[in-house]
């Protein structure tokens, strides 16, 4: 048995490979080795190997690449040297080892008494097997063979055959292993020898379309896509995560929630926030994210979590009396689908004052299960409004919102920050209405996405990934312990239409392990969350924890160069992109997995689940089954997704207008020609 070395047992932090030739640049440039930009060191780097490989075949060594890029650059051969040790040292910086291929090195060690590995490479061999040894792949007794010290390579076959004759083997003797299907399995071929593919080191579809924009974002999506190609590969020695989990959770959840908490680290700098609270629970994963990154950068950024609903909140802070539009909205606006019963739980009545009221009209009792005939709520509610029990119970839930909130810290007057991932920022609002009653400085909201609102604090916020509003961001002056700062976005960013079509995914991209608030207790020493646990068995059988470790090591691997400042770069279409492709033209494992996501529906006790992107006969289903009254209404928050994961007659006949004509002249083009050979064949009559 024998190994391929770079991508199969080895792969580096960054993708693609070139992305080390920029690291050495940038590098080279602040040492004074070279006198350009990173990009014109990396791109004449690149250029002096095709060189040298044109010069010398497959005897080309690092040392004949940079006397290539010496002439040509005008380097003088000192530095030349100087540069050939800092692209090593930055190759050994950056290489990570493949676990979930070293049982097979081990296999062969059993059955042959050591592992032989072969590598076409301009690399040194006595560095290469450093790097083999520092990982635990070599072993006493183990071989290295390196094309350029042979003067032959694997992809014409010919280093096979220099291997069988060193080994005193038949070249048929040889299984080999590695990444490409061209150098290694053709390649062995060519020899007589038995190839086999293992791609787990090659970058999948997502990670190919972040690496594309690796100059464009100063070399940041490279590290995403490397980080996302160790997290898959880490997951994959593991042996738990399913593929369609892994490398969506891997190349899409993690590198746009990345980006984002990036985004909020830099804001907590530039505007000199001491805290960031991650409200939950879109905020779980990011925390998560945070967490690890501030760790190795050591910011001075206090991360909290804290416990917030809309749910909760909003029915603390209004009543019919106080905040009369939020209690519309809650009572109301969001009723369709609940029933009278679960509506009355929202006002905050206690159990026992519920109890009575439903009690004392019993002969109506049917109608407060009742989810359309609201006459008996409304009657309800007005008797409660005017006996004034409607505002004793929203001043109780307002009591215990306002000791939670200084328990945690918010009316403390230290600059903070309220981050969530949007979209009117609704609670923001009730944040800093109370913050106000309390005479301390407001909290910043730093959201993923914002879509228009009126909210008279739409000034002290700002979005990540898109901002509708029109107007730059400033501080009220009204607001007390006035505070100024400015955008980091540009003006073309803050501009961007909210997408709204994408708003459940990237809810769905910060799930939270957790139940939601359902309301807080006062325990006699502090203010405790009370969460519904019906979602944790929903989601932990779905595998979101899984979806966490994957991110959690995406955002552990990922490379910073120069620390959190060298993230203010353009990622917007990088990021669209990778959305785009998962959005638009998932794999049917991907779509199966993600469209099986439990999408919650509802507030409070009316809260239920179904899949983020049912199949179309189910909805189907549905339609019929609510046309007699006898199921809730569901829809698809995912449309392609639900296409793709239903049988072939239902996405065909549920395929737009234009797509199935395109499709019938496709077929029409390939099968009149075939027709009129067929017709036109020898002896046919």
């Amino acid at each position: 048995m024998t190994f391929d070395v770079f991508e199969t047992l080895l792969i580096r932090a960054v993708s693609p490979h070139q992305a080390v030739f920029d690291r050495v640049g940038t590098i080279a440039a602040k040492v004074g080795l070279i006198q350009t930009s990173s990009i014109a060191f990396s791109r004449a780097r690149e250029a002096a190997e095709r060189r040298a490989i044109e010069a010398r075949g497959d005897q080309a060594t690092l040392s004949h690449i940079y006397t290539e890029l010496a002439a040509v650059a005008g380097i003088q051969s000192e530095d030349a040297h100087r540069l050939q040790v800092l692209e090593m040292a930055e190759e050994a910086r950056l290489l990570r080892p493949i676990d979930s291929v070293r049982h097979l090195v081990e296999q062969s060690r059993v059955v042959h008494g050591r592992a032989v590995f072969i590598s076409d490479m301009y690399l040194p061999v006595e560095f290469i097997q450093q790097q083999l040894e520092s990982h635990g792949f070599w072993q006493e007794g183990d071989r290295l063979f390196v094309s350029h010290a042979h003067g032959c390579s694997k992809r014409t076959g010919k280093l096979f055959e220099y291997v069988a004759s060193a080994l005193e083997i038949p070249v048929t003797g040889i299984t080999h292993y590695g990444n490409s299907a061209k150098v290694d399995v053709r390649g062995a071929r060519k020899a007589g020898a038995v190839g086999h593919l293992i791609d787990t080191g090659n970058p999948n579809r997502y990670e190919i379309a972040l690496q594309k924009y690796r100059h464009e974002s100063d070399g940041l999506t490279s590290a995403m896509a490397g980080a996302s190609r160790l997290a898959r590969s880490r997951a994959s020695a593991d042996g738990k995560g399913d593929p369609a989990l892994v490398d969506v959770a891997a190349g899409v959840v993690a590198p746009v929630l990345t980006a984002y908490v990036l985004w909020l680290l830099r804001q907590a700098i530039h505007l000199n926030l001491k805290r960031l609270y991650f409200v939950s629970r879109d905020g779980e994963i990011l925390l998560h994210i945070a967490q690890r990154i501030a760790s190795r950068l050591k910011l001075d950024v206090e991360l909290r979590y804290l416990y917030g609903s809309r749910y909760a909140w909003n029915s603390s802070v209004s009543s019919p009396r106080h905040n009369k539009h939020i209690w519309n909205s809650l009572i109301w606006l969001s009723s369709k689908g609940v029933s009278n019963e679960d509506i009355l739980e929202r006002t905050g009545i206690t159990d026992s004052e519920k109890s009575e009221l439903i009690k004392s009209r019993s002969e109506n009792a049917k109608h407060w299960k009742s989810k359309t005939d609201r006459n008996v709520l409304e009657e309800a509610l007005l008797r409660l409004h005017s006996e004034g029990t409607l505002d004793q119970a929203a001043a109780r839930k307002k009591h215990l919102l306002e000791g939670y909130l200084r328990q945690e810290g918010l009316f403390d007057n230290i600059p903070h920050g309220f981050v969530d991932v949007g979209w009117r920022g609704t609670q923001h609002d009730t944040l800093i209405d109370l913050q106000q009653e309390h005479n301390v400085a407001p909290a910043l909201g730093l959201f993923f996405g914002l879509e228009q609102s009126e909210s008279q604090w739409d000034d002290l916020r700002e979005g990540f990934y898109f901002d509708a509003r029109t107007s730059p961001m400033q501080t009220d002056k009204n607001i007390s312990n006035e505070q100024t700062h400015s955008p980091i976005l540009s003006d073309s960013r803050r501009s961007h239409r909210a997408p709204k079509h994408l708003f459940s995914l990237f809810e769905m991209f910060c799930a939270g392990r957790h139940g939601s608030l359902v309301k807080y207790f006062d325990d006699g020493s502090k203010i405790v969350p009370i969460l519904d646990l019906s979602r944790d068995d929903e989601v932990s059988a779905w595998g979101l924890d899984m979806v966490y470790d994957v991110v959690g090591e995406f955002a552990s691997s990922l490379q910073l160069s120069e620390g959190i400042e060298s993230t203010g770069v353009e990622l917007g279409h990088a990021l669209a992109d990778v959305i785009d492709i998962f959005w638009s033209s998932p794999s049917r494992a991907e779509a199966n997995k993600w469209g099986s996501f439990p999408w919650e529906t509802g507030q409070g006790s009316s809260r239920s689940y179904c899949d983020f992107g049912p199949t179309l006969d189910i909805l189907i289903g549905d339609r019929l089954a609510r046309s007699v009254g006898k199921s809730v209404a569901l829809s698809t928050q995912w449309p392609q997704g639900s296409r793709i994961r239903s049988n072939y007659a239902l996405r065909f006949a549920s395929a737009p207008r234009r797509t199935i004509i395109d499709a019938a002249k496709r077929s029409t083009r390939v099968a009149l020609p075939l027709a009129k050979r067929w017709l036109n064949r020898p002896g046919f009559t």
